[in-house]
């Protein structure tokens, strides 16, 4: 007998064997029978019992030992039968299951189509997370590496920078890292190849390559002597840039490229995997220090570490806090600037984005994993009706000696070539969408390699479509397999089954509702956050803005005299074209991810602590800046060609200074660690400069007169078309001084990169939701059609007896709508509890937004409306005559 211990599913999937015990036992009762045999023979001969057993067993020979080689011996014949038996179960439940499949073309398209369309979804969002989030760091031991920041003791943000003497002084006074390091970026112009370029390059500390444990693949690191001021001119190259421009030369070492005006020798090349500290950079150099000549308050390294063996970064973090906070008594306006430090995995600390962009793919991974599950509702409720379609079928196969079980294993493989089948085009639609999104996501965000289906990503699609069909197989193939065999054989098709099967299929179709109404919730209010952000004043108009970023070399360009003069010149340039209305130079731009942060106070309160102050953006700006972005001046006036006094600051920090006081006239103190003062000349419109959603803070402009800044972006305000006036903005440039790279970009460009977020989150949403709400109603659709097919006979009655069509049609429907109002009640709920979750990723919208929840409603039910008409309207056109001569 089975055993009554083991559930159905169990002994559905069990295979005849015999367990150690079992094989003992049948040992011990042949050998029992054979020493039985012998003793009745010598008892024959005379022996008495007690002398023929024992002489039996001395004739036996080692019984001991013949009871474990034979035992071993039985169950290794019974494994090798099993696994005989379970091959050729196998190689027939998979014919049978073909076969099956073949004769159901259109159920079988349609539910390969369902599960790919859900395995892809699921299979790309994790494909763009891998690189990401998951990809292993290319660095030695990449869990002991961790980046440090300052904490700003007033702002509380945590990536400030530190200097030469103060990383020394970290290094020497603590013993949670084995190592530290530095670096910091920028960009240089390249020249000498082809035309001028400008190149994103950062700046190492000759330890660096040794603290993340990268070798070159060609030549060497850095050495300490390249690191100092006057050293020899070095550069690393990424291979790609290598395989590119010199076509994987091998005798690449050695030669120069010309990096901002200087020579440089190129001594080492990087693997392509090195990626730091973000994509899109091909070059490193040394970061030249004069230990001699270096200042405390040259803050601009950002320091990486590795861990000790066995510190955590907890341990790291609660020493580094103890030593600043000793620092700071003897450096107060260096070390003071700081209330402690953040100790950050490396991934997290590159990523300049990690937190916003972990919710967001964790959104929607959420969201596929919904569209997978409402994919495998679709296709349970079409295999429970396939299954109705086969209740004789069954029925029979249990009549001619087929278990239950056997036949539920059967039926579950049918379920799993399909899974499988479903996976393997799913994978294929995830690996043209991988390579799709690869070429349109940023590259210089921090991420290792591509996006693009590794072993990882396979896997996890491997293991979603193992997994499918437990959600939309198992319980249609054991139900069928629990069939009445007299019913099955009596009523065929039309079983009593049909009222359980009708039953699950309408479960399942309110969960689809319910999924799908919480998806379509979440990308109605991400749509609607996008269209919040996209409408935020940033304080200027950018549609007619074409900006120009230019860094003359410190060698044709050695003082501020040089910079102003080159500037003018290519204003002058530019401003001469036809179509250009104006154009301004800054030091930073609005939106451009560049701030710089400053404190400033009036003059009459600047003796109170500099940490205490008001915080700021600052930047420089020439006179036409203001004229060229269109900010308004609401008092006093702006800079003027010649001067270099004063400052103009923008509306909400005079408020927040003055109190509604005039401010133009007025001196304030500003600095970020020794003050300055300056009367205020004039005050403008507020401007967003870090991004569109947070409270920004307000600016504070400086005149460019004076300063050695080299690379000013140049904006350009043009009254026509910007796509056209392109090639003649680099030729009036180039005109100035044809060395010197630009580089080009629209403002809307700028812009777009501030939504990015919202835009793609908006997509990856919109798309999901489409496909959850065909698939609903696909699911509304076939449940009707499953409910009109049954009731076929009660129809064709009711009408013979005098019901209208238009009776029978309200009633069809309204079953649908009734069943689709449960789903969307049941999925506002889950929506509005799941809506926290999602509340960081929202912007002017809160998680329970009624324009939103109405507008889904609506849709949804008339989209349930029209799934359920169809079948409605055929179920109307019965003939009763018909279906009473097929009775």
């Amino acid at each position: 007998m089975p055993d009554a211990r083991r559930g159905p599913v169990r002994r559905a999937f069990r295979f005849p064997g015999l367990t150690r015990s079992q094989a003992r036992a049948e040992v011990d009762e042949e050998l029992e029978f054979h020493l039985d045999q012998m003793t009745d023979e010598l008892m024959a001969q005379g022996w008495s019992r007690s002398e023929a057993r024992e002489e039996a067993r001395r004739r036996f020979g080692d019984i001991d030992f013949t009871t474990r080689f034979c035992t071993r011996e039985i169950r290794r014949v019974a494994t090798r039968e099993r696994r005989t038996m379970w091959l050729d179960d196998l190689s027939q439940d998979l014919r049978v299951g073909v076969r099956g499949l073949w004769k159901s073309p259109v159920y079988t398209v349609v539910v390969i189509a369902t599960l790919a369309l859900g395995i892809a979804a699921s299979t790309t969002i994790f494909s763009v997370m891998n690189p990401y989030l998951y990809r292993s760091l290319p660095y030695a031991d990449p869990e002991r590496l961790v980046q440090v920041g300052g904490v700003d003791r007033q702002a509380g943000w945590d990536g400030g920078r530190f200097s030469h003497l103060q990383i020394r002084d970290l290094s020497e006074r603590t013993e949670s890292f084995a190592s530290l390091g530095s670096y910091y970026y920028g960009s240089v112009n390249h020249t000498g190849q082809g035309d001028p370029e400008v190149l994103k390059a950062s700046y190492l500390s000759a330890n660096l390559l040794d603290v993340l444990g990268v070798e070159p693949i060609l030549g060497r690191g850095f050495r300490e002597d390249e690191t100092r001021s006057g050293g020899p001119r070095v550069v690393l190259i990424g291979e790609a840039l290598w395989r590119e421009r010199w076509n994987s030369d091998a005798d690449i070492i050695g030669q120069t490229l010309r990096l901002d005006g200087e020579s440089h020798e190129i001594v080492g090349v990087l693997p392509t995997e090195f990626v730091f500290p973000f994509g899109d950079l091909h070059l490193w150099l040394p970061a030249r220090i004069d230990p001699l000549e270096a200042q405390r308050s040259d803050m601009y390294q950002i320091v990486v570490g590795r861990l000790a063996a066995g510190v955590a970064a907890g341990q790291a973090k609660s020493e580094l806090d103890t030593v600043v906070a000793s620092l700071a008594e003897s450096h107060p306006d260096e070390d003071g600037r700081y209330s402690g430090v953040s100790v950050k995995p490396l991934r997290e600390a590159l990523n300049f984005v990690w937190d916003v962009m972990n919710v967001g793919f964790y959104l929607l991974l959420g969201a596929v994993v919904f569209v997978l599950l409402i994919a495998c509702i679709n296709v349970a409720s079409l295999t429970l009706a396939r299954a109705r379609s086969r209740v004789r079928e069954v029925a029979i196969r249990s009549a001619i000696g087929a278990h239950r079980g056997r036949i539920a294993r059967q039926l579950f493989t049918e379920s799993v070539l399909l899974a499988i089948l479903g996976g393997v085009l799913g994978v294929l639609l995830a690996a043209g969408a991988a390579r799709l999104l690869d070429g349109i996501l940023p590259s210089d965000l921090f991420r290792v390699g591509s996006i693009s289906l590794d072993l990882r990503v396979l896997l996890f699609a491997a293991g979603l479509s193992l997994l499918t069909p437990i959600f939309f197989g198992l319980a249609p193939a054991w139900n069928a397999a629990r069939t009445s065999l007299v019913r099955g054989l009596r009523d065929g098709a039309g079983s009593g089954s049909d009222r359980r099967t009708l039953r699950g299929r309408q479960a399942l179709v309110v969960t689809e509702v319910t999924l799908a109404i919480v998806l379509v919730t979440a990308t109605g209010l991400m749509i609607r956050s996008l269209l919040e952000v996209v409408a935020v004043d940033v304080g200027f108009d950018v549609r007619n803005l074409q900006t120009v970023v230019i860094e003359p070399d410190a060698q044709s360009y050695p003082e501020a005299e040089n910079i102003a003069a080159y500037f003018d010149q290519v204003k002058n340039a530019l401003g001469a074209l036809p179509g250009v209305e104006s154009v301004g130079t800054a030091s930073h731009l609005p939106l451009n991810h560049e701030t710089v942060p400053l404190r400033v106070q009036r003059m009459e309160s600047s003796d109170e602590p500099m940490d205490t102050w008001p915080g700021a953006f600052t930047s420089r700006v020439d006179p036409d800046y203001f004229g060229a972005m269109g900010i308004t001046v609401l008092a006093g006036e702006v800079f003027r060609e010649g001067t270099q006094e004063g400052v103009v600051i923008s509306r909400t920090l005079a408020q927040q200074l003055f109190d509604g006081a005039p401010a133009v006239g007025s001196v304030v103190s500003y600095g970020s660690r020794q003050a300055q003062t300056a009367t205020v000349i004039g005050v403008v419109e507020e401007v967003r400069y870090s991004d569109l959603v947070s409270s920004d803070r307000p600016h504070l402009y400086r005149p460019f007169l004076g300063s050695t800044q080299r690379r000013r972006h140049v904006v350009v305000h043009v009254a026509g078309d910007l796509d056209g006036l392109r090639p003649s903005i680099a030729d009036a440039v180039a005109s100035v001084d044809p060395l010197l790279p630009l580089t080009q970009r629209p403002y809307t460009e700028i812009m777009r990169e501030s939504t990015l977020l919202w835009a793609m989150s908006s997509a990856f949403l919109g798309v999901f939701g489409v496909i959850a709400i065909l698939l609903a109603a696909l699911g509304i659709y076939g449940l009707m059609s499953f409910t009109v097919a049954q009731r076929r006979r009660e129809m064709g009655l009711r009408m013979a007896l005098g019901a209208d069509r238009a009776r029978i049609t309200k009633t069809i429907v309204a079953g649908g709508l009734k069943l689709t109002g449960v789903g969307i009640v049941s999925g506002l709920v889950l929506a509005i509890a799941l809506g926290s979750a999602a509340r960081s990723v929202l912007y002017g919208v809160s998680a329970v937004d009624p324009v939103t929840l109405i507008a889904v409603v609506v849709g949804f039910a008339a989209v349930a409306l029209l799934a359920a008409v169809l079948p409605a309207r055929r179920a109307s056109r019965v003939d009763p005559l018909q279906v009473l001569r097929s009775e």
